[in-house]
């Protein structure tokens, strides 16, 4: 007779779960770059829903694309907020020089008036 005892398989313990950067994610759309931001999210929740799934490879590879797009979507709302603020700094120079210009124009000479004193009859 065979006494071998039936083996069980170990238990499955899955890998410990990635960060999704879901709520980083939003904060980058409501704050820095609405574009980047959207994809972002949408990574996060394919990266949660992959490991939900069991494809855990597949939620790893959607984590890592959901933090490059929301680092994208930071980067891109600091460069889009320095953009606009050197647009207006170049508003108002050009507008400072403009006016500067519209003063006095280089061909016009100075205009200069006589003045003379009131005779001493008038009073």
């Amino acid at each position: 007779m065979n006494t071998q005892t039936p083996t069980t398989p170990p238990p499955f313990v899955p890998p410990p779960k990635k960060r999704d950067y879901l709520i980083p994610s939003i904060l980058t759309t409501l704050l820095c770059c609405l574009p980047f931001g959207v994809v972002a999210i949408v990574c996060s929740v394919q990266a949660n829903s992959a490991y939900s799934f069991g494809n855990f490879d597949e939620a790893e590879l959607k984590s890592r694309q959901a933090f490059r797009w929301m680092i994208a979507g930071v980067i891109g709302g600091f460069l889009g907020v320095a953009a606009y603020i050197l647009a207006i700094l170049g508003g108002i120079a050009c507008a400072a020089l403009e006016e500067s210009r519209s003063c006095c124009p280089p061909d016009a000479s100075p205009q200069t008036e006589e003045w003379s004193l009131p005779s001493e009859e008038v009073m």
